[in-house]
């Protein structure tokens, strides 16, 4: 009983997190859009695999294989999102030259 009610709460912060980052892509554009629509991405491959494990969908050979399936790609868009997001932090402490940064437009530059 105490797994199924921790289930459903891990879900439950799944849809939350799913609601949440969808809210924030619908509002940035650019590099942070990039990152939040693979955080997006990872987020939901994430709620599916739990989903199908708390509906009692991980008894056969395929939905095991289709469970492997969404973990890889989980970590694959959330990997990605984290570089996306280290590499627009890298680009406002000037580590790195933004696309934006041109000696004809100092301006631009912060």
């Amino acid at each position: 009983m105490i797994q199924i009610i921790l289930e459903c709460i891990v879900l439950a912060a799944a849809l939350l997190s799913v609601v949440l980052t969808f809210g924030i892509v619908w509002r940035v554009e650019g590099e942070l859009d990039i990152a939040y629509k693979l955080f997006l991405s990872a987020i939901i491959f994430f709620t599916l695999g739990e989903l199908a494990g708390l509906l009692g969908f991980d008894n056969g050979l395929y939905i095991k294989i289709i469970d492997a399936i969404s973990k890889v790609l989980f970590i694959g868009f959330f990997l990605g999102g984290v570089i996306a997001m280290r590499d627009l932090i890298q680009k406002m402490d000037g580590e790195k030259k933004s696309e934006y940064d041109t000696a004809d437009a100092p301006a631009l530059k912060k």
